[in-house]
């Protein structure tokens, strides 16, 4: 496993190179196109709430997710990951959001948003469509 400056590098190398295609499809179909950072866990708040903690604890005890990933699961590796790709996207004439700050701005530190540290509960997905349409206007 490449160290997290190679880990970077590469993720952002790859998502700019497919998301420079999406960027002529769009362009060709006269539809806009805004690239938007998923939410992860880690990079949302210092500390999950109590239920999603547990729920982490329990598939790092199976999977654990912590050891195979726990370099990019600081908020500065996020923080790092999401400097290249606003570089990247203003280079392409892409619109970047970062969900993280928006979503971690809109919930409380009690908030059960995630089932796992990637994917949301239905109650994440609702807060998150929400802050989505208002964000790129779609409301």
């Amino acid at each position: 496993m490449p160290d997290l400056d190679g880990q970077l590098t590469a993720a952002v190398e790859l998502t700019l190179r497919h998301l420079d295609t999406w960027r002529l499809l769009a362009e060709g179909l006269g539809a806009r196109l805004t690239f938007v950072l998923q939410p992860l866990a880690p990079w949302v708040r210092e500390r999950p709430a109590t239920e999603e903690q547990l729920l982490f604890d329990e598939l790092d005890a199976i999977a654990n997710f912590g050891r195979a990933y726990g370099d990019i699961c600081t908020i500065e590796a996020g923080r790092r990951y999401v400097d290249q790709l606003r570089g990247g996207c203003d280079k392409l004439g892409v619109p970047f959001l970062d969900m993280n700050p928006v979503l971690g701005g809109a919930i409380d530190a009690d908030d059960w948003i995630f089932v796992d540290r990637i994917h949301f509960t239905d109650h994440g997905h609702d807060i998150v469509a929400g802050l989505l349409a208002d964000r790129l206007s779609l409301r």
